[in-house]
Formats: structure tokens, sequence, C-alpha cells
């Protein structure tokens, strides 16, 4: 699905709601369902809610994104490695 030309009329003033319009062609209303559920995911804005919804103590929060942290290089550092042995054969 694409932004119709419609849509770039309203640009200027609505820039910030581009990212997340999804046109409903043909009351096909799953499929656009899915390329917002998509859009939401890639934006991280469904972690985000769910992160906020109650009170994290410090403590948690620091040993959550202190886990994060550790777990991005690790997947980082395997994906440089298979990448490299794939690279190899």
């Amino acid at each position: 699905m694409h932004l119709s030309g419609s849509l770039f009329r309203f640009a200027k003033n609505q820039t910030k709601w581009i990212a997340r319009t999804v046109m409903v062609e043909n009351n096909d209303v799953e499929k656009a369902m899915k390329v917002l559920n998509g859009i939401v995911a890639n934006e991280g804005i469904l972690q985000r809610w769910k992160l906020t919804r109650r009170y994290e103590k410090p403590t948690i929060m620091r040993n959550r994104v202190n886990y994060e942290r550790s777990r991005a290089i690790y997947e980082e550092d395997m994906n440089n490695k298979i990448k490299f042995i794939m690279r190899k054969n």
C-alpha cells in the first residue's frame, strides 16, 4: 500500500502523521491493519507503551537496559560472524 495523492495535499499540515497513515483500499481493513501493525512494531511504539503502562523500579529498569544492550552487542557479533562464515564458503 502506498500514500495516495489526496494525502499529499495535507502533507504540510500533518507531517508527523504521514509515516503512520495507512490508506484502506477496496474496504480491505484486515490488510490495512496488518500494514499498520507492522509500522507500529518497526517504530517500537507498542514496546514503549507496554513499558510505560506500569511503574518500573529504577533497579529493574537498569537491569533491563543493561540486558538489552548486552543482547544487542551479542546479536551484532553473531551476525558479523555468520556473514563472515557465509562469505568464505
